[in-house]
């Protein structure tokens, strides 16, 4: 809706599919970094990897191109396919 920029709304995602897989699992995900998240040997951590390697350009990063749409459409993809 354009209420927050393109930075905020990609932090926001970033935070709330890292909550979604601590409440549904218990795993330590809104504190890892995205190397400890790709490095991970836990497989369903893959896919989470994979949204916050999306969100990372636009979160700390000069990049502001990426769709808030696209990354979450993946996040959703990443939800809907844990439950």
């Amino acid at each position: 809706a354009g209420e927050i920029d393109a930075r905020r709304a990609h932090q926001d995602l970033s935070v709330a599919l890292r909550q979604f897989v601590h409440e549904a699992s218990g795993i330590g995900a809104p504190t890892m970094t995205l190397s400890e998240l790709g490095h991970s040997r836990i497989p369903a951590l893959a896919p989470v990897t994979e949204v916050v390697r999306v969100v990372y350009p636009v979160e700390f990063g000069p990049d502001r191109e990426n769709s808030v749409a696209h990354a979450a459409s993946y996040a959703r993809q990443v939800v809907a396919q844990w439950t």
